[in-house]
């Protein structure tokens, strides 16, 4: 009879107690994988949700953008620079309205400004030319000419055979 028997052949009570407690808790166990099995489910659906209202933000700042666009080719900067301040504040991760301010910003002579939004908007997205560009330009009025040359580099490292900024650059080398 091994030591926790009793006379009688059952288990001593102590080591009943332990076995209800190790049932008890893989019952429990179980019970909380379940929970976190439902929130698990529940966030990713909330994910879905997410990705909707982010992609209707987007949209909202695109139609911001566009108007601001439309301000600026009437001549209204007032108003376009209101129309792209609210594009990055509806989408703070929306590259093209940070560009366009970088524009207005240089024709006011705001310079620092303009450099700074040019920045924002490739820190963004590395790749955008357009703001490779802006930015070189800017870089070139300033004096600051090896920026400028890195990023007209980059600018031209990143158009297209047929891009009319790199079909003018390969012009010039020929």
């Amino acid at each position: 009879m091994s030591p926790a028997a009793s006379s009688d052949g059952r288990l001593s009570r102590p080591l009943d107690e332990a076995r209800a407690d190790v049932l008890q808790l893989r019952r429990m166990h179980k019970s909380t994988h379940r929970v976190v099995i439902a929130l698990g489910l529940a966030w990713l659906s909330s994910l879905s949700h997410l990705s909707a209202f982010a992609a209707g933000l987007r949209e909202e700042a695109i139609r911001f953008r566009t108007e601001g666009y439309g301000w600026q080719q009437q001549g209204d900067l007032a108003r376009a620079m209101g129309a792209y301040q609210k594009a990055v504040a509806v989408d703070s991760s929306y590259a093209t309205p940070y560009n366009d301010l970088g524009i207005l910003y240089e024709h006011m002579g705001r310079l620092d400004d303009a450099r700074l939004v040019y920045q924002r908007a490739l820190e963004i997205d590395p790749a955008y030319a357009a703001a490779h560009a802006n930015i070189a330009i800017l870089y070139e009025q300033i004096g600051e000419t090896e920026k400028a040359i890195a990023h007209w580099l980059k600018r031209y490292e990143l158009g297209e055979p047929e891009d009319a900024g790199r079909c003018q650059r390969d012009a010039r080398r020929n």
